[in-house]
């Protein structure tokens, strides 16, 4: 998943939401194991679920012209990953995947 945002580091808290994202996306799909697939894959599926939409959400962020800062790329975070729940077009057409074996 690519997408660089660099005041995301100046951002308190962004790798702990990221880490709830990844449990709970990697728990929803294990539940959606397809037959053939192992949880491990399943868990793997989840985990880029998750750091699709947080990077999708923290580039639609930062492109806001309301953001001129941490505090507000802070704010746009929150609002754009609330925007993306169940947007997963919206998802991939702002993040870029590059190719792995799984």
């Amino acid at each position: 998943v690519v997408g660089d945002v660099p005041m995301m580091a100046q951002i308190t808290g962004t790798g702990c939401s990221l880490g709830a994202l990844v449990a709970a996306s990697v728990g929803a799909n294990i539940d959606e194991t397809p037959e053939g697939q192992n949880e491990s894959s399943s868990a793997f599926y989840g985990a880029l679920a998750a750091h699709s939409m947080f990077t999708a959400a923290a580039v639609r962020a930062s492109a806001r012209t309301d953001v001129r800062g941490p505090g507000g790329l802070s704010i746009a975070l929150m609002d754009e990953l609330a925007q993306l729940a169940g947007d997963p077009v919206a998802v991939m057409e702002a993040v870029e995947l590059h190719e792995c074996a799984v």
